[in-house]
């Protein structure tokens, strides 16, 4: 009976001594995820908080000031008579459940559940226009260990917009940040089922169809990242008060990082499948894909990383006496911009089109920046244009581009000027750019703004059909 009564009294300690240890804990932790967070967002500063602890729980409220310090530097540069810059701020509002039992969120230091303090006004206006003052819910839960989550989430809800008209409507929003400790890996996921906005009076319809996020993001050094994205939509339709429907399926946005020895490459693949609508009715109202594809490649990877690095800083280098806020922001970025250049990048365009029933239309190419100086960013663009080194192919289907506005109109006098060839059923165009010269399918043209192509050149009359 001794030991039923003394396993009693332990379990009574545990559970009511516990979450008042555990509250020290996530006091510490819930403070440190706020000084990590204005770490990665330099835009913000802190300018009040308040921690008010409890047993079971604790409240916090925090306001935060946007670009403060170069708010007040501005306001010290500015003329007498001006009137004084003030920073934005808002303030947060903090619930912070502690551990070791988290309800349904399981177990861990803390559930901190995030509120905007908006006026009065503002939600007055909110609950009559959506029906609730907090349409986003924002909660993290923080482990034993560091290891945080943080939830965004919005319940299935709709709604009428005070003009009486207009139905607002969306699915259950559900999407997730999870990141350890020193914010080294980061993991991304959600998804959003659906958005609605219909008026049945005017006809007008906007949809959005199951839109998914998900990536990571491992940390390389210092401020830079190794980040695979992947958000999707699986359709957007948009109908016109005249009746008019335009659909794009399976959008997407993705990047891809990779790592060569002291380089790193970035893809970014923005593209989309089926496009219909009365806009492409030029393509034969059948375009089957759209690409945007692009790849940043030779980018030094400690250079980067400094580069990030001085981005990240200027937001909170407050100019010294004297010294103007844009040599103080922009000096040490143009630095590591420079040194950037000097490992001589390239941009791919991988491709840039798209794909029909009549065939592919895309361009393809490369542009390499070789021995650039930082007298030839002295001198702005002519300088850097002065070391680009560029090759671009352009092919079309003769039958895709005759149905193009104009037609042939505009292609048989390129084709004349030998900006176009015919090569087949084709139309396609080789453009280079090498030593400040300039030319279109082996022929010396000139540069628009700078003139014609060097004296003497020779170029290449492009066959006709």
């Amino acid at each position: 009976m001794k030991k039923l009564v003394a396993g009693i009294v332990i379990v009574a300690l545990v559970l009511l001594v516990g979450p008042w240890g555990i509250g020290k804990l996530a006091e510490q932790r819930v403070n440190r995820q706020v000084d990590e967070f204005i770490e990665a967002m330099p835009i913000l500063g802190v300018v009040e908080r308040k921690y008010t602890p409890g047993w079971f729980s604790s409240q916090e409220d925090v306001t935060f000031e946007v670009l403060g310090p170069w708010a007040r530097a501005m306001r010290a540069d500015a003329a007498p008579d001006a009137p004084a810059p003030q920073p934005p701020r808002f303030t947060v509002h903090n619930d912070i459940q502690h551990g070791p039992l988290l309800g349904l969120s399981g177990f861990g230091i803390a559930r901190v559940d995030s509120h905007f303090e908006l006026g009065p006004d503002i939600k007055r206006a909110l609950i009559k226009a959506i029906g609730t003052d907090e349409p986003l819910s924002v909660s993290t839960k923080i482990g034993f260990f560091g290891s945080r989550r943080t939830t965004f989430s919005s319940d299935e809800r709709s709604v009428k917009l005070p003009d009486g008209k207009t139905e607002l409507s969306w699915d259950d929003l559900d999407f997730s940040v999870a990141y350890t400790s020193n914010l080294d890996s980061i993991d991304y996921t959600g998804d959003w089922p659906r958005f609605e906005v219909n008026n049945p009076t005017t006809r007008e319809h906007f949809v959005l169809e199951k839109m998914t996020l998900d990536g990571t993001s491992e940390r390389l050094g210092g401020d830079l990242y190794d980040t695979d994205m992947d958000i999707r939509v699986d359709k957007f339709a948009i109908t016109s008060a005249g009746g008019d429907t335009s659909t794009i399926e399976d959008a997407r946005y993705e990047v891809g990082t990779s790592l060569d020895g002291d380089f790193v490459s970035y893809a970014l693949r923005m593209g989309t499948g089926p496009v219909k609508g009365r806009e492409f009715a030029s393509f034969g109202g059948d375009v089957r894909e759209i690409h945007y594809d692009f790849t940043l490649r030779r980018l030094h990877e400690k250079t980067l990383e400094r580069l990030a690095t001085a981005i990240k800083e200027s937001y909170t280098r407050v100019p010294p006496p004297g010294v103007s806020a844009d040599i103080a922001m922009y000096g040490p970025i143009k630095d590591q911009a420079l040194e950037l250049f000097a490992h001589d990048p390239e941009l791919v365009i991988d491709r840039v089109g798209l794909s029909t029933a009549d065939g592919d239309a895309y361009i393809k190419g490369v542009l390499r920046f070789k021995g650039v100086t930082e007298k030839d960013l002295s001198v702005g663009g002519l300088g850097i244009l002065g070391k680009l080194d560029a090759e671009l192919s352009f092919e079309a289907p003769q039958k895709l581009m005759d149905k193009a506005d104009g037609g042939a109109g505009w292609i048989n006098p390129m084709i004349q000027d030998g900006y176009l060839q015919r090569k087949g059923d084709k139309i396609v165009s080789h453009i280079e750019f090498r030593n400040g010269e300039l030319k279109v399918n082996g022929k010396a043209q000139a540069i628009p703004g700078l003139g014609g192509p060097p004296s003497g050149a020779q170029g290449v009359t492009p066959p006709q059909e």
